[in-house]
């Protein structure tokens, strides 16, 4: 019986990379203006831009989307019939209002902060590069609504989007179960546990994390009309194709095409399955390639298990200082010593004591010290939500780096 699924009160997340890393992180996970409404694949069929047709390639992409974020859908849609199931009620009765809690303490905090805050990173559609994300997609676009690609990096598993008629009752109450419990952590605590993703995005549970990355597209008010397998040739340039075709063994990457109709723009979020270590990288050279090819971008880091910190993280450090014109992150994220503050402008926010009890040999002097210097002449500013490993304790931090 589908019972509560969701009793959440609010915060973030982020999954780990590097097969070592992973290991060490795993010791960590033991620890509106409200949004747009949402329009129906019929609905944005029908919208249309001066210079762009919005097309939807194929809706069941978006209807699945939509039925499991607890969405209506189309009266027509293959998956009408499952909205009409006395558990998926309760599933969608209960995450509409974990969602509408977690957007009034939360999310709406994050969007009228990042209006002043991240109006720099924000004043143009400059791409977000989110690495050890997991599929976390709602934190991203809640502080960086303009970027028009997200590229999110984990080590979790992507698998097109399971034929539920061939689940039984039993399969399909348990399919919705699992949708909402692999999103718990993240909506109660703002990150993903590493230790749970593994668990929670497996085969026969949510399936991988295309259901948590889709909800999450959908429940932020915009429509899908895009999903693809992304794979990367040796001159670090996509390929794509269908993912309706891809076999057991999941994909490495994947690309979610989704329409934003507030701005009447196409947008994109791409997330790979991959090891961003120095010896990951090295047995991808394909994506390594990629990555030295991005663009400018503003970075985003948070409860990203001090990955940065590591020595076999030398390859990715330095990538992001070069690419990033704006960061954002938690202490988890680049060690604040690699900040040349005559290259970079730093603000700082909330409060730095010290590192959570998983993590308390990954505390910063001269981090702490930075802090002790601000805040004695007033200058830390302050960060009115939680997000990240100090959920709750009102202990969260933010530094922001703007490129000189």
């Amino acid at each position: 019986m589908l019972a509560s699924f969701l009793l959440f009160q609010g915060c973030d997340q982020s999954g780990t990379q590097g097969q070592n890393a992973d290991k060490q992180a795993d010791s960590t996970a033991l620890q509106a203006e409200s949004f747009a409404t949402p329009v129906t694949s019929a609905d944005t069929a029908k919208a249309t831009n001066p210079t762009n047709t919005i097309q939807i390639v194929n809706p069941k992409y978006n209807d699945f989307a939509r039925l499991v974020a607890g969405l209506p859908i189309d009266a027509n849609s293959p998956f009408k019939k499952y909205d009409t199931l006395a558990n998926y009620k309760v599933f969608a009765s209960d995450l509409e209002k974990s969602w509408s809690k977690i957007d009034g303490s939360r999310f709406s905090k994050m969007r009228e902060w990042a209006k002043t805050e991240l109006a720099e990173a924000n004043k143009d559609h400059t791409d977000l590069f989110y690495p050890f994300s997991g599929p976390d997609f709602v934190n991203a676009y809640n502080l960086f609504p303009q970027a028009d690609n997200y590229t999110l990096i984990g080590l979790e598993t992507i698998i097109p989007f399971p034929d539920l008629d061939k689940y039984n009752k039993k399969m399909v109450d348990n399919y919705f179960f699992s949708v909402a419990e692999s999103i718990e952590d993240l909506l109660e605590k703002s990150y993903f546990l590493t230790r749970r993703m593994a668990n929670d995005f497996q085969r026969g549970k949510a399936e991988g994390i295309l259901p948590a990355l889709c909800l999450f597209i959908v429940r932020t008010g915009h429509t899908i009309t895009n999903i693809e397998q992304v794979s990367i040739d040796a001159d670090g340039k996509f390929v794509l194709s269908s993912i309706d075709s891809v076999g057991t063994k999941g994909m490495r990457g994947v690309k979610v095409s989704f329409f934003n109709p507030s701005e009447n723009r196409q947008k994109s979020v791409c997330y790979f399955r991959q090891d961003a270590s120095d010896s990951g990288l090295k047995q991808s050279p394909n994506f390594a390639k990629f990555l030295q090819n991005l663009p400018t971008c503003n970075a985003y880091f948070k409860s990203a298990s001090y990955l940065l910190h590591f020595q076999y993280f030398t390859t990715m450090r330095p990538l992001v200082l070069e690419k990033a014109k704006f960061i954002l992150q938690d202490d988890t994220g680049m060690p604040f010593r690699f900040f040349d503050k005559s290259k970079w402008d730093l603000t700082l926010y909330g409060v730095y004591d010290k590192p959570i009890k998983d993590f308390t040999y990954m505390g910063q002097k001269d981090l702490k010290a930075y802090y002790d210097s601000l805040k004695a002449a007033n200058a830390v500013k302050a960060m009115p939500f939680d997000l990240g490993y100090h959920w709750g304790t009102k202990d969260n931090n933010l530094i922001r780096a703007i490129k000189k």
